[in-house]
């Protein structure tokens, strides 16, 4: 086996740098998580840089948007009722009282990676 799928179990475990609010994480993070969120946010920039909308659906992209804020959400624990609109959206909470934010779900993302500003709870980064 080659590729990402063929690094060895031990070595998936390893612990790496990555930074920012994901710190200290195994390898396998970057091999099963990272490289396929940053596949897709490339697929955001291409339609965006060429002003195309992108091609959506709820069981695809919005699963993958899904996983982005679960991991944000748990990374840095501020209350929050988020509607992410458009195919790969949805609604989110988490704890009470917090800021409510409507956003597009791809533009939601564009914020987290740092591609567009970012206010309120939407400071909080996730790289991507």
């Amino acid at each position: 086996m080659v590729g990402r799928w063929g690094t060895p179990l031990p070595i998936r475990h390893l612990p790496l740098p990555f930074g920012g609010p994901v710190g200290w994480a195994p390898l396998k993070y970057l091999l099963d998580v990272g490289f396929t969120r940053d596949v897709w946010a490339h697929r955001i920039d291409i339609c965006a840089a060429l002003g195309r909308d992108m091609y959506l659906t709820a069981d695809h992209d919005g699963r993958l948007v899904g996983d982005i804020v679960a991991e944000w959400a748990g990374l840095h624990g501020e209350p929050f009722d988020l509607v992410l609109t458009g195919p790969a959206g949805g609604t989110y909470s988490q704890g009470s009282g917090g800021e409510h934010v409507e956003i597009d779900a791809l533009d939601f993302v564009r914020v987290l990676s740092g591609r567009l500003p970012g206010s309120g709870v939407l400071r909080h980064p996730l790289p991507l």
